[in-house]
C-alpha cells in the first residue's frame, strides 16, 4: 500500500511538471527496500534504515 501511495504521489509531482527531487525518487527506494530487508517490516522501517546510513548524527534539522 505504501508504496502504490508513494507511486501516486510521484505520478502527481511528474503531472504537474515539479521537480521533486527525493520525493521523485522516493517510490524506487521504498520499493528497493521493501523487496530487501524491509520485507518484514512496517513503513517506518525506511526510516530507521536511512538513518543507519546518514553521516549526520546531529537528527533532523531544526
Amino acid at each position: 500500500l505504501m508504496a502504490k501511495d508513494l507511486g501516486l504521489a510521484a505520478d502527481a509531482l511528474r503531472a504537474g511538471g515539479i521537480d521533486a527531487g527525493l520525493g521523485g525518487r522516493a517510490p524506487e527506494m521504498y520499493a528497493a527496500f521493501a523487496e530487501g530487508e524491509g520485507a518484514t517490516q512496517d513503513f517506518s522501517g525506511i526510516v530507521h534504515a536511512l538513518r543507519a546510513t546518514t553521516t549526520d548524527r546531529n537528527g533532523p534539522a531544526s
